[in-house]
């Protein structure tokens, strides 16, 4: 009896071992990440990884002299996650549908994720001087200026929007 208490309490004891080692594997996989805490929703990053294919992207194309059309709004030129990716594909659907403010909430919550994204941030401003929020759509412009390379298309599609809403 005494070698079958032993093994029994040897058995229970791996047992709870294995068992706090599996707990112990899959704590924190439910919750995200704790964002760092700033005064503004908006301004929490989330760090992302570029896939090959995006890091291949293509650059945006040259600015015209009016503004874009939706569906001719730079892609990003930078990595994006697939679910900001989504969140810049639904919004392109609203805006097409003339549902603005469903586009605005899309974009900025895609800012939550990527607030470093220039290309949601020009997106943004692009919804916002059609929506005569002129002074609003140079600061988002300014903005997504801040965030791009000196050199990016993007700067003169944001430079133009700018001097828009400046001359107005």
């Amino acid at each position: 009896m005494n070698m079958n208490n032993q093994i029994k309490s040897v058995i229970a004891g791996v047992t709870t071992a294995l068992l706090l080692a599996g707990c112990a594997s899959h704590m924190g996989k439910d919750k995200p990440a704790a964002a760092p805490k700033e005064s503004s929703p908006v301004a929490r990053e989330q760090k992302v990884t570029p896939t090959p294919k995006e890091e291949n992207a293509s650059p945006p194309p040259a600015a015209s002299p009016s503004p874009a059309p939706p569906a001719a709004v730079p892609g990003p030129s930078q990595a994006t996650s697939p679910a900001v990716a989504d969140m810049l594909k639904k919004a392109e659907r609203l805006v097409k549908t003339n549902k603005l403010g469903g586009a605005v909430a899309m974009l900025e919550r895609a800012l939550r994720l990527e607030p470093k994204n220039p290309v949601i941030w020009h997106r943004l401003a692009l919804i916002r001087q059609q929506q005569g929020r002129l002074a609003q759509a140079a600061d988002l412009a300014a903005k997504s200026n801040a965030l791009l390379a000196e050199n990016d298309p993007l700067r003169t599609q944001n430079d133009s929007l700018i001097a828009k809403a400046g001359k107005k």
